[in-house]
């Protein structure tokens, strides 16, 4: 491997893989380097024996994996790093795999036998890997007692499982789930069905006994699901045992497990397994479960009816709970997708007259868009002056000028709609602070149609004091005031905030005077040796006469 050295490996991995590496390296954690052509294997020890492979791709590009978690998004970790520094260092690794190779030929089968039942009893996954081949390599039946025991040992906790040992937990719960694939290509289905279901019982049971920040535990369930319902549909099933199973296995479970059973596994159950499924819903529904379960009975039975294409069904089970708006909203959806426009609107009207709670934006928006488009403006703008009302917004105040430019009535709505936000917004003094309501929506109000007449963008302090003047005669004098649909500023009391900025420029002109004035003394001014007894006075007069524009700075710089 020409293209393979030290400062290869180094801009590989950068400075502190490369520094681990090396200490690897020189600890001797590399065990079992093997080279064959341009490709390096070998195992390295750390929290677990890692399987580092190094090799040469296309264009001469170094390849490098390992099976360690550092290195699963493709980096280059301390392990390859440690089995490159390990064979650039002239370890010659084919000449121990040859030795090694001699010294096994000469064990004979019996030496063999004995030194791989040592190792698997030191190494417990290469012991668990072994007995899984040995399964599966058995003739005759499944031993499924064997079978769950591999399960078993695989998935079982006994203490809490750290961050630095989920990893191995999980590599081994994978090979156990490996052992179960094999098993189905192997033709044993219902074996595999009841191992799948076994197997998902174990993982639920490690719920908060295994740090799974990688994510291990989900992605293990996902194959067992995937497994089963391949499984399942390979095998001749009882649709009404299967269905009670799955549902008793959701029910249970705390990882959602076969939480959508109904659309998955729809074509296995048949018309048969669906209504037993549909029978345990209602049931448990019916019964009245715990707030988290009821989400998932809900969640059943709005797939059962989707796919069965019943609208009523659906809107049978939105409509259970219509204590606030959201549940007419969520039929209002329901008709809206079937395209049932004048139930939608039905049942939104119905959500109106309720008045149960604060009304949703959305229900009021679509009653009055429906309302406009079948020609009832006057309902549609009371509807938008309404909402304006009870959540006061730019994007409410939009949608009434829409509908009242309709109607040909935005005048006086507007006039009306901004007398009200002015009265919102007036400060009470039995008004608790945290029930006030800011000034925000008045000004965003203004500046939008400052924008829509083409206004350039003039002090935001005007618009601000528009928003929060009182109106009628009362108004404070200072304030801007509205005549005839325009902007005027009132008059400011205070004028010498306007002279200010005149008064700063004309002092900084002055000192600048000064400085020039005094600099030229000092060049007029003898002085023994540039900075001597007579240069000093000179120094001194210049920066009195600068004053601060030059205080605290070196002779001959010029005041900003």
């Amino acid at each position: 491997m020409e293209v393979l050295d030290e400062e290869v490996l180094a801009g590989l991995a950068g400075p502190r893989s490369f520094a681990r590496g090396l200490g690897y390296a020189a600890d001797g954690a590399v065990a079992g380097l093997r080279v064959a052509g341009e490709v390096v294997e070998a195992t390295v020890q750390g929290t677990h024996a890692y399987r580092v492979r190094l090799g040469v791709g296309t264009g001469g590009r170094v390849e490098h994996s390992c099976s360690c978690p550092a290195a699963e998004d493709g980096a280059c970790c301390k392990h390859c790093v440690a089995v490159g520094l390990r064979w650039l260092r002239g370890h010659d690794g084919a000449d121990e795999e040859q030795v090694l190779r001699a010294y096994l030929h000469g064990l004979g089968v019996d030496g063999l036998v004995d030194l791989v039942v040592e190792q698997a009893g030191v190494d417990l996954r290469f012991g668990e890997r072994l007995a899984a081949r040995a399964l599966r390599a058995a003739d005759g039946p499944v031993d499924m007692g064997a079978c769950r025991a591999l399960l078993d040992r695989a998935m079982r906790v006994r203490g809490y499982v750290d961050y630095q040992e989920a990893w191995g937990f999980f590599q081994g719960v994978e090979d156990a789930i490996d052992t179960i694939a094999e098993l189905l290509e192997d033709g044993h289905s219902g074996e595999v069905v009841e191992l799948c279901e076994h197997a998902a019982g174990l993982l639920d049971a490690t719920v908060g006994e295994v740090d799974d920040s990688d994510g291990g535990t989900m992605d293990a369930l996902g194959r067992l699901e995937e497994l089963h319902l391949a499984a399942c549909a390979g095998v001749d099933v009882d649709p009404v045992a299967l269905a009670e199973r799955l549902f008793s296995m959701a029910m249970a479970s705390e990882l959602d497990t076969f939480s959508e059973a109904p659309q998955r596994y729809a074509e296995i159950l048949g018309p048969e397994g669906l209504a037993r499924f549909g029978e345990l819903v209602e049931k448990a529904w019916a019964k009245g479960e715990d707030e988290e379960s009821a989400w998932l009975l809900e969640s059943w039975a709005e797939q059962m009816a989707r796919q069965a294409g019943d609208v009523d069904r659906l809107v049978a089970i939105k409509s259970r709970d219509l204590t606030d708006d959201w549940g007419y909203q969520q039929v209002v959806e329901v008709l809206v997708e079937a395209q049932w426009p004048d139930e939608a609107l039905a049942w939104a009207q119905r959500g109106l007259d309720a008045r149960a709670v604060h009304h949703q934006p959305a229900l009021r928006d679509f009653v009055a868009t429906a309302y406009r488009a079948g020609g009832r403006l006057e309902e549609a703008v009371a509807l938008r002056a309404e909402q304006l009302r009870d959540t006061p917004s730019l994007e409410a105040y939009q949608a009434l000028k829409h509908d009242a430019d309709a109607l040909g009535a935005w005048p006086e709505h507007r006039q009306a709609a901004l007398a009200q936000l002015r009265d919102t917004v007036a400060p009470s003094p039995k008004a608790p602070r945290w029930g006030r309501r800011d000034r925000s929506t008045l000004v965003e109000i203004f500046l939008w149609e400052r924008r829509r007449r083409g206004v350039g963008g003039g002090p935001g302090r005007r618009l601000l004091g528009v928003a929060v003047a009182p109106a009628g005669p009362r108004a404070r004098q200072g304030s801007p005031a509205r005549h005839g649909g325009r902007l005027q500023q009132a008059r400011r009391p205070d004028r010498r905030r306007d002279q200010q900025p005149r008064l700063r420029a004309r002092g900084a002109a002055a000192r600048r005077a000064r400085a020039g004035a005094a600099r030229a003394r000092c060049r007029r001014a003898p002085s023994a040796g540039g900075r001597g007894p007579r240069a000093l006075p000179a120094q001194a007069q210049l920066r009195q006469a600068a004053g601060p524009a030059l205080a605290g700075r070196r002779v001959g710089v010029k005041a900003k």
